[in-house]
């Protein structure tokens, strides 16, 4: 499969990317040096074309609502859009487990995005029944990342 990683260069995404890679992936990571503007939109829908999905595990370093909340939006917006022009068939985002009870600070941002994902791409994006779980401190900041196997699809039904 050709994944295509926004984030992949992250403290999440560079785990995802090690791990797509190593089950035999075809992965593209999105980054300013390689020529991809999340914000601006530059370079996505060329480097999506052809892909099976996109992997969405950006974040931004705020607290605040009204920064995360433009972010998220901004590039999620841009990341939909190429997606539905270069015809990509999943889009998988890297969320925050009890998202619908918060919108608040930083989580606003990640329930905007939600939102979004739901009406811009139907049927496209999937929501973890089971998450995986980050585990690292301080001290140990790049962590080990465990994931489950099962998604669930828009109508609830779940694949593995």
């Amino acid at each position: 499969m050709k994944l295509v990683i926004a984030g992949g260069t992250g403290t999440v995404g560079r785990h995802v990317v090690a791990a797509a890679a190593a089950r035999g992936h075809q992965v593209v990571t999105l980054s300013r040096r390689s020529g991809h503007d999340l914000t601006a939109g530059t370079g996505l829908r060329e480097a999506m074309t052809g892909a099976d999905a996109v992997i969405d595990v950006t974040s931004v370093l705020t607290l605040a609502a009204k920064p995360s909340i433009r972010f998220f939006e901004t590039v999620t917006r841009a990341l939909s859009d190429a997606e539905r022009q270069a015809g990509v068939g999943h889009h998988v985002a890297l969320s925050i487990v009890g998202i619908d009870g918060v919108d608040a600070g930083y989580y606003a941002g990640k329930l905007a995005r939600r939102r979004i994902l739901e009406l811009s791409l139907p049927g496209r994006y999937w929501r973890a029944a089971r998450s995986g779980v980050l585990r690292g401190t301080a001290d140990a900041p790049r962590g080990t990342i465990t994931f489950d196997d099962w998604l669930e699809s828009p109508d609830h039904t779940r694949q593995r």
